[in-house]
C-alpha cells in the first residue's frame, strides 16, 4: 500500500512481484523524476535490497532480463547497466540473489557493490567499474538522507554522471 501512495503503478506492484514487493524501504518514488529510458545507464545510491534497481533494469532493458550473449564482460558495454551501490554488504548480497533469481544478467547488465557514496571510487575501483562519466542517470530513495559529507558525495555522483546527466 505504501508503494501506491508513493506514485509506484500497479505495473511496478505486478513486476516486482510478492516476492519482492515487501522488501520495499524507500521514502519515495525517484522513478517519477529520472525518468529512466531505454539504453540508459542507471546509478542507484543506497540501493538496499534492490527494489527500485529492478525497475530501473525493466525500464532500461524494456522486458529483457538476461543477455545470454553477454560473455564474461564485468559491465555491458553496450547501454543499458544499472549499478547498485549501498553500505550494507548484506543487503547487497541479497539484492544479488534476487537479481539472479528473477534472471538478470548479473553483473553484466545489473550489478550490486558494498560501497559508501562518499568514498564511490573505491567501491568501483574494487569492482571494476569505470569511475568517469559512465551514467545517464542518478538514482536514490532516501539514502542522501544519511550521508555525512553531502558536497562530496554529489561530487562524486557528478563525476561518474556522463555530461547532461540527470539526478
Amino acid at each position: 500500500a505504501i508503494m501506491s501512495r508513493l506514485g509506484y503503478t500497479p505495473d511496478d506492484l505486478s513486476y516486482l512481484g510478492d516476492d519482492d514487493l515487501y522488501n520495499f524501504q524507500g521514502v519515495a518514488n525517484p522513478h517519477l523524476v529520472a525518468k529512466i529510458r531505454k539504453g540508459e545507464r542507471v546509478l542507484d545510491v543506497g540501493s538496499g535490497l534492490g527494489i527500485d534497481s529492478f525497475l530501473a533494469l525493466r525500464d532500461c532493458c524494456g522486458n529483457v532480463v538476461a543477455d545470454a550473449n553477454a560473455g564474461d564482460e564485468n559491465v555491458a558495454t553496450d547501454g543499458a547497466l544499472v549499478v547498485g551501490v549501498d553500505l550494507a554488504e548484506s543487503e547487497v548480497k541479497h539484492a544479488t540473489k534476487r537479481g539472479i533469481e528473477r534472471g538478470y544478467s548479473v553483473p553484466n547488465r545489473l550489478r550490486f557493490l558494498r560501497g559508501d557514496v562518499e568514498t564511490l571510487e573505491e567501491a568501483f575501483g574494487k569492482a571494476n567499474v569505470p569511475m568517469g562519466n559512465e551514467f545517464d542517470v542518478c538514482i536514490s530513495n532516501g539514502a542522501f538522507c544519511l550521508v555525512t559529507d553531502k558536497e562530496k558525495a554529489f561530487r562524486n555522483v557528478f563525476k561518474v554522471l556522463k555530461s547532461g546527466g540527470r539526478m
